[in-house]
């Protein structure tokens, strides 16, 4: 019995008084095995020589191997060899994904601060010392931070298996791209009905691209304004911008049917009857289409500012920004005159396309405006109270030509009406922006600004205060206030009758660029 006790493998037959050894008679082929295998041994006498002998075989050392796999897969399935091969892989699975994660987190957060990914160089040819982007450097830095799955990665992995070159970095974005467009789409296909926003614009590389986000009430009851795709188009008419519009919804599985808005801008060919809302909403009918309400706005101060007392002052403003910013000399000088008195060094230019930026321009210019007026006039009679400066010829040109301008009193008072005018529009420029808008609160916001520029219009002691401004403004600078003389026939402004210097400016600058916004506002 002791024998059977140290090798469980062999067990007794009573019916055949004798023993065999149970794995190789459930495992081993039988052919020719004899004893133990194939017939009973009860030879006792020479036991130890054949227990020895049979144990040292490969057949028996494969038996008993199936043998154990077999009892461990019914009574400890997690050492049977599958599961332990399942469980292996697993675990590589776990280990890959935790680093992809955080490789792809370092990659969100590039897109999320709109930072881009690569330096001069990211491959393995590259310098070591050399810039070889944000992206692998955020990996460096969560290592040395303190990050031991990609420590451990970048050590044990080979180099064609470390998930960080060009190719792989294009195709996480895309994937991140993917899976966040779908989430949108799921969203919107909740919500059913959306609108459709849309812009094209030349890109870099001189291809047309179109811009295209929807705009949908989430399931918390909160409108959202979502970017979809950028699509390339060969031509810029209506028909085609409109079919690659149904194209692109096709694409996501969205029903163009569901779409309930249109908004864009009102070029011909996205606003006109045969253009992309005019063939979207024959159609679809219910693709109501609104012109985006803070292009028109801007339409409208553009139409104002046409006036050519305001047209003039902003032309003097935007060469005035010019002088500065094409000329790090003159930047200098100016900071030089300026020594630290205000916090302002630059003259900001007039923004041609978001004019809420104006307002900001000009009030960098009102703070500037004597320093500048004393720079123009250093440059003009090569005063070296500031410092002697060889100056060219273009630069003293084009001060004395700006110096004339800072010295006429019309446009000293054109700008700071146009100032205070803008000051009223700035907010609902802004406001008209925010993703919440709806026609009825847009209507309700012009409506107040329409009422402000009225009582702004008819209050006599507020446009009093203005040319009380500009007085003071141009006694700064030693300038006094002037009519320009009336003649019989005039060609380059309108004669208006006054009987004062503030009736004549207000006359000829104020009332006009209220009644044209007022006017445009309403229209």
């Amino acid at each position: 019995m002791s024998y059977l006790e140290k090798n469980p493998w062999f067990v007794y037959s009573k019916a055949e008084d004798g023993i065999f050894c149970l794995p190789c008679v459930l495992f081993a082929n039988k052919d020719n095995l004899g004893q133990l295998v194939c017939n009973k041994f009860n030879y006792w006498t020479a036991k130890t020589s054949k227990f020895s002998k049979h144990i040292s075989t490969n057949y028996h050392q494969l038996a008993v191997t199936q043998a154990e796999a077999l009892k461990n897969s019914q009574f400890r399935p997690q050492l049977a060899v599958d599961n332990l091969l399942v469980n292996s892989r697993l675990k590589e699975i776990t280990k890959n994904r935790s680093i992809i994660k955080h490789i792809a987190d370092a990659i969100h957060l590039c897109g999320t601060q709109s930072i881009a990914l690569r330096g001069h160089r990211d491959d393995s040819t590259a310098d070591p010392s050399s810039n070889k982007g944000t992206f692998l450097a955020l990996l460096q830095y969560a290592i040395r931070s303190g990050d031991t799955v990609l420590e451990k990665h970048f050590k044990e992995s080979g180099r064609n298996a470390i998930y960080t070159s060009k190719t792989i970095q294009n195709q996480l974005i895309e994937i991140l791209g993917d899976y966040f467009r779908d989430n949108i789409i799921s969203e919107i296909k909740e919500a059913k009905f959306y609108s459709v926003l849309c812009d094209e614009v030349r890109d870099i590389s001189n291809k047309e691209q179109v811009s295209i986000v929807l705009r949908f009430v989430d399931s918390k009851d909160c409108i959202r304004e979502e970017f979809l795709d950028f699509v390339t188009t060969d031509r810029v008419t209506g028909e085609a911008l409109a079919a690659k519009i149904k194209e692109t919804l096709l694409k996501y599985g969205l029903d163009f049917q569901d779409c309930r808005g249109q908004g864009y801008d009102g070029a011909s060919n996205m606003a006109a009857q045969r253009g992309v809302q005019g063939l979207l909403s024959a159609e679809n009918s219910l693709a109501t289409y609104v012109h985006c309400s803070s292009h028109v706005l801007n339409l409208c101060i553009v139409q104002a500012c046409s006036l050519q007392p305001i047209r003039n002052m902003n032309g003097a403003i935007t060469e005035s920004s010019y002088f500065f910013k094409n000329s790090a000399k003159r930047q200098m000088f100016l900071e030089r005159v300026i020594d630290k008195r205000t916090k302002l060094v630059r003259v900001k230019d007039l923004c041609r396309t978001r004019w809420i930026y104006r307002h900001e321009a000009y009030e960098s210019f009102f703070d500037l405006f004597k320093y500048l007026h004393a720079v123009m006039e250093a440059i003009t009679t090569r005063d070296t109270t500031y410092g002697s400066m060889d100056w060219d010829a273009s630069t003293i040109v084009t001060a004395t030509g700006l110096l004339k301008i800072y010295n006429s009193f019309g446009f000293i008072y054109a700008f700071i009406v146009t100032m205070h005018c803008m000051s009223v529009i700035k907010p609902i420029s802004i406001k008209l922006q925010y993703k919440t808008n709806d026609l009825a609160y847009a209507y309700m916001k012009v409506q107040h600004v329409i009422s402000d520029l009225k009582a702004m219009r008819s209050n006599d002691q507020l446009l009093q205060d203005w040319y009380e401004q500009a007085e003071a403004l141009a006694n700064d600078i030693g300038v006094l206030p002037e009519v320009p003389r009336t003649v019989g026939r005039q060609q380059g402004r309108e004669n208006v009758e006054y009987d004062s210097a503030e009736t004549y400016y207000r006359r000829m600058t104020a009332l006009p660029l209220l009644d044209h916004l007022i006017q445009q506002m309403q229209e």
